[in-house]
């Protein structure tokens, strides 16, 4: 029996590129000293809006209904919905309170802080907006118009881009 060939992995990750623009930014910083003349650091930043979405663990239940097959499968979380009209089940009990607390993550990439529970959707984005309201803006590459990133984070990082000739 192969557990390797099923269909989840612990410790992996998959990134989806979002919006259709890529974004770039750039800051001089100038250094002024009584021994050396002016010395300017340049720096330019591409941003490529991407969701980042890891499975670190997971608990499943193995489905038993097969017990001749060497084939290990789980029980599909569908398999919960024919118990949704029972109020007494403890496996539907047991699965909202995973999905509230522990089974979604966000993570600030900005300041490593990271949100868990029911409201961790809401969290983020207040603490995107009252934290990092002071991103400087970004340029995209391909119209050349400047906009600011709280507004385009709440589009998903999408505008009505006409490209420059």
């Amino acid at each position: 029996m192969s557990v390797y060939n099923s269909t989840m992995s612990t410790h992996s990750s998959i990134g989806f590129n979002i919006g259709r623009c890529h974004y770039i930014r750039s800051k001089k910083m100038v250094s002024k000293t009584e021994l050396v003349d002016t010395s300017a650091v340049n720096f330019y930043e591409v941003i490529v809006p991407q969701v980042d979405v890891s499975l670190h663990y997971f608990t499943a239940v193995q489905d038993q209904s097969n017990m001749e097959s060497e084939d290990v499968t789980f029980q599909s979380l569908n398999t919960l919905l024919s118990k949704l009209d029972d109020s007494t089940s403890s496996d539907l009990d047991k699965l909202a309170i995973m999905i509230n607390n522990s089974s979604v993550m966000y993570d600030c990439a900005l300041c490593n802080r990271n949100f868990t529970g029911p409201s961790a959707y809401e969290s983020a984005i207040n603490h995107f907006s009252d934290l990092h309201k002071s991103e400087q803006m970004v340029l995209c590459y391909k119209c050349g118009v400047q906009y600011d990133v709280e507004v385009l984070t709440e589009k998903r990082w999408a505008h009505n881009c006409v490209p420059k000739e």
